[in-house]
């Protein structure tokens, strides 16, 4: 008999013709379709599990994107269309080469070339200012001034802290550092233009505005506005006023981030950038930063390839944990959707059909499923992004101003690819199942049990989660790579994993003492793990994120609360100025507005730390007051070396606890807790030293009287000259009593009036302290005295700490509590799912409706228990780990002789709210699914 070939599309054949397969996949997406529209919830259950996470995700990248300025973002705000832009605060006498091209604001760092002096036309001096006509001359084009300042601005008799951006907006190039919505543009220095953003703080859109340079009186200017527009002071900081350039400086206004732009037609090059640098100029070229290539070569672009090594790991991180508990998520009620279809792919492989048209039958519900969750929740998540990124920008936490829209596509797609695959990885595991099915059992309306576990799968459990927490733990303490970081946490959880059947035929042999329902339930989760398993495994990944997160962010928050330096009592509070006469003033105005405050001067040995020379050109040098270390000389002390170890108490010191505060011995009874002999020592001409100081010797400490010279910005600086000595009789007291009394820190010694005039040391007011007799300052008394205070006037009142991360906890625990919901309630619908035929023979002999809520409750607290605490256990390892990168800080400081640091890493573990998601959550799951037991099972006949 002759040999028949078959057709290329023969189903019996071994291959199919990719027509064929074709046809194959095209069948079972029909059928797949069809059973969607039949069983839309289960559908729309599983488009939310993969939908969900590919929203969040998506969503957090455009609000990123969008939130980020990138530097050519930035251009715009920075220089308008301007092709450079050159910072004056850079401006050196030296020859300069540029290290990086951007950063905060726009401002540019260089190194100087040492001994090679800048190059400068002929006629021009070496100590000349840069110009506008200087650097036009020497690039050519038009050279156009910008400058910001801060100022307060007074409306009625309301004080608004505006920042004031100085540029023409008349000029072409600004347009994109300014632009004008009403009015016109101002044309003289008494005119302003008013952003959003000004509108927002209060300044109004018409009339006036009175501006105070900070000295107030006199000082303050009245100016109209003349429109409405937008402006920016920074790249990321929008301005609250537009000016002309030279108004700031008329106002007295100090101004920073000086600048100079360079209109021309021709682009501002890498080698136009050298030639600036060799001037003594860095600058912010237009088309270096447009074209970075042509400056590769030449230097190190530190400005724009920051290491974003960490961010970009735990944004990869993120990123597989959402999609691997999606993974988990999605199996379980795929898993449900195959075991609905049991009797019907029987009944198809009785027919004859081969495997895989099994698995294409169950696959291809994920395929419409995966793919119309994944691109819903993309194209969701880029609006929801997008609207959290403009909600982010009205409140107290966003810093900067948000970029222009910015979709970032390729993740986007990229993300819901990832998520596509992870359905189609979720739908896999019920789809292989499906073709090892026990037709004659399946037919006859049997359930399936699973295989025993292999004896030696717990052990290779162990050793492979050991593994990964100790390769995990030791890149984290350790600051190791952040490669060895994902790829312990990873082989820490494949280990968990493989304890998951054990655990759960465990839990199903050991509940033979358990009361009836829960026998029932711990049996049939122990004998089901194809459908427990995954959801217990979601539920131990959720838990094991929760407390690692929670552990390292309480930690964190801990460490805040410790290291936290308050500035005063708590409940009272002070104001800092500088000037002639602003105590008073001060003191008047606190009156006026709160009469109930107390208004207390506070003195301090030395001079003002305020210094102005542009105020007081003359002033060269200052006071300097010293308490000598015992052991050093007047020689060592005096010596300037920048180290400063003999000087361990005075003026401008700017160490902890080293000022000298002035006050009378009844004061400092008061504040010290002094006794009857320590008060003496006061009386009598003595200084009271914080313990520490090593400044005693004999009962005496040696203070050295002199002056240092003032550098330009009128700090002191070099060594002190014509120092004289004189012994002062001190007493130690205990730390914490300045602790207590001076909680910023600062104070380190306490002197009396008499004492100081005596030793004619000079003193300043450096605070005016203000207490509530009847209690705490109220944050109302609060904001009525900020809006009477000067540009230059500082108010500060003690709150305590204050955790900003309340509402980022919450947020936490609520979103994975929800996880571990889901995932319980999913595993127990699919429980319920498969036991109907049980429950109809319950029914059947007499149980009643409350034996079978019973049994779905149980079901649903231990798988919930099962897997949170099994995740409790390994988000130990991790959220331990990572208290010490958090929080360690290597070994004890000390300064001055007073402790200020901790080596250890703080270990905060949140008990009650991770008790609350362990415990809580599945009791809660427990109440859901017995409520859903709503009805009775459908009796039918059961066959033999």
């Amino acid at each position: 008999m002759a040999h028949r070939e078959r057709p290329a599309d023969d189903p019996r054949g071994a291959g199919p013709a990719p027509a064929a397969w074709w046809a194959s996949w095209r069948s079972a997406l029909r059928l797949a379709r069809r059973d969607i529209a039949r069983h839309r919830g289960r559908a729309v259950l599983i488009v939310l599990l993969v939908g969900l996470p590919v929203l969040l995700i998506s969503s957090l990248a455009t609000a990123v994107a969008t939130d980020e300025v990138s530097h050519v973002e930035a251009l715009p705000r920075l220089m308008g269309q301007a092709q450079a832009r050159v910072p004056l605060s850079s401006a050196s006498h030296q020859q300069l080469q540029q290290d990086q091209y951007l950063q905060n604001s726009g401002e540019l760092d260089g190194t100087g070339e040492q001994g090679a002096a800048a190059l400068r036309a002929p006629g021009v001096a070496k100590d000349a200012p840069w110009t506008a006509e200087r650097l036009q001359a020497l690039t050519g084009g038009t050279v156009l001034s910008t400058s910001t300042a801060m100022a307060k601005a007074t409306v009625g008799d309301r004080h608004v802290d505006a920042e004031v951006l100085g540029v023409d907006g008349r000029e072409p190039a600004s347009t994109g550092m300014v632009s004008l919505t009403n009015g016109h543009w101002p044309r003289s220095g008494t005119e302003v233009l008013v952003t959003p953003a000004g509108l927002a703080a209060g300044l109004p859109a018409e009339g006036t505005v009175t501006i105070d340079s900070g000295a107030g009186g006199d000082d303050a200017r009245r100016v109209t506005v003349v429109g409405t527009g937008s402006g920016w002071a920074s790249d990321a900081s929008p301005a609250d006023l537009v000016a002309l350039p030279g108004a700031l400086a008329g106002w007295g206004l100090q101004t920073d981030r000086d600048a100079l732009l360079v209109v021309r037609e021709r682009p501002v090059t890498w080698a136009d950038v050298k030639e600036l640098n060799r001037h003594g100029l860095l600058v912010l070229s237009r088309d270096v930063v447009e074209h970075p290539g042509q400056a590769a070569n030449d230097v190190a672009r530190t400005g724009y390839d920051t290491n974003t090594n960490a961010t970009a790991a735990l944004a990869v991180l993120l990123t597989v944990g959402i999609i691997l508990e999606t993974t988990l998520l999605a199996g379980p009620a795929f898993a449900v959707s195959a075991a609905r279809q049991r009797r019907s792919l029987a009944l198809i492989a009785a027919n004859g059909a081969r495997k895989s048209q099994l698995r294409r039958y169950v696959l291809a519900q994920a395929v419409l499923l995966g793919g119309v969750a994944a691109a819903a929740g993309a194209a969701l998540g880029v609006g929801v992004g997008l609207l959290v990124d403009r909600a982010w920008q009205h409140t107290r936490w966003a810093m900067n101003a948000a970029g222009p829209v910015d979709v970032p596509v390729g993740q986007v797609l990229g993300i819901a690819a990832v998520a596509f695959l992870a359905a189609l990885v979720a739908a896999y595991l019920p789809a292989r199942g499906a073709t090892r099915l026990d037709l004659v059992d399946v037919l006859r309306g049997r359930g399936v049990t699973q295989r025993t576990v292999h004896a030696g799968m717990p052990l290779v459990g162990l050793l492979i989660g050991a593994l990964g927490g100790v390769l995990l733990t030791v890149d984290l303490v350790h600051h190791g790579r952040e490669w060895g970081i994902a790829l312990g946490g990873v082989v820490l959880f494949l280990g968990a994993l493989l304890l998951v059947p054990w655990l759960l035929s465990t839990v199903g042999r050991v509940g033979g003492r358990f009361p009836l329902p829960l026998r029932i339930a711990v049996r049939d989760i122990g004998r089901q793990r194809g459908r427990s398993a995954p959801a217990v495994a979601a539920i131990m990944a959720a838990v094991t994120a929760l407390t690692a997160l929670a552990i390292g962010g309480f930690s964190d928050d801990e460490q805040s609360r410790q290291d936290y330096q308050p500035q005063a009592v708590m409940g009272e509070g002070f104001v800092a100025a500088s000037g002639d006469g602003w105590v008073a003033d001060l003191t008047a105005r606190v009156h006026d507005v709160a009469p109930q405050l107390q208004t207390l001067p506070r003195r301090l040995v030395g001079v003002s730390e305020l210094f102005n020379p542009g105020e007081a050109s003359s002033a060269r040098s200052a006071a300097a007051v010293r308490v000598q270390r015992h052991g050093c000389t007047p020689a060592q002390t005096v010596a300037f070396d920048g180290r400063l170890e003999c000087q361990v108490l005075g003026s401008n010191l700017g160490t902890p606890h080293s000022d000298i505060r002035v006050l009378t011995p009844e004061q400092a009874a008061g504040l010290l807790r002094l006794d009857s002999t320590e008060q003496q020592v006061l009386a009598d001409g003595g200084m009271l030293v914080i313990g520490g100081k090593d400044a005693i010797s004999a009962g005496r400490v040696t203070v050295l009287t002199g002056s240092q010279r003032l550098d330009p910005e009128g700090f002191p600086t070099g060594r002190i000259r014509q120092a004289t000595a004189s012994a002062v009789p001190a007493q130690a007291l205990p730390a914490y009593r300045f602790a207590e009394a001076f909680p910023d820190g600062r104070v380190g010694a306490v002197v009396a009036p008499a004492t100081v005039q005596a030793q004619q040391w000079p003193t300043w007011v450096d605070r005016v302290e203000l207490r509530a007799p009847d209690g705490a300052i109220s944050t109302e008394t609060q904001d009525a005295l900020q809006q009477q205070l000067a540009q230059d006037e500082f108010l500060y009142v003690e709150r305590g700490y204050r955790s900003e991360a309340f509402y980022v906890f919450l947020g936490l625990f609520v979103v994975f509590g929800l996880l571990v919901l889901v995932a319980t309630l999913i595993s127990t619908a699919l429980a319920q799912a498969e036991a109907r035929p049980d429950l109809a023979t319950l029914a059947a002999v007499g149980a009643g409706r409350g034996l079978r809520r019973a049994v779905a409750a149980a079901q649903a607290f231990v798988v919930g228990l099962v897997g949170s605490l099994l995740g409790l256990v390994v988000g130990f390892v991790p959220g331990i780990a990572v208290t010490w990168p958090l929080t360690a800080t290597g070994e004890q400081v000390v300064n001055g002789g007073v402790t200020i640091g901790s080596s250890g890493p703080i270990i905060v573990i949140p008990w009650l709210p991770l008790a609350a998601v362990v415990v809580g959550v599945p009791v809660l799951a427990a109440l859901v699914a017995a409520l859903g037991i709503r009805k009775a099972p459908e009796v039918t006949r059961r066959r033999g």
